[in-house]
């Protein structure tokens, strides 16, 4: 994985961090995955939170018009 490489997707995060675990690999290569991987849960996180933010305000707003 160079620099220029990015994690799309949770298998590919995965399967990143157990070639981090399981393969020899250069410091610099090492360095490019562990950087990709905290870029992707680093977005990973931010979609999290904000789909928990859109859920938060749909309930305040079905509670406030008496929806259930």
């Amino acid at each position: 994985m160079d620099e220029e490489a990015e994690l799309s997707d949770g298998g590919a995060a995965m399967m990143a961090y157990a070639q981090m675990q399981f393969t020899e690999m250069k410091p610099e290569e090492r360095k490019a995955i562990h950087s990709s991987l905290l870029k992707y849960c680093e977005l990973d996180t931010l979609a999290m939170v904000m789909i928990w933010e859109d859920w938060q305000q749909q309930l305040r707003f079905f509670d406030a018009n008496g929806k259930e």
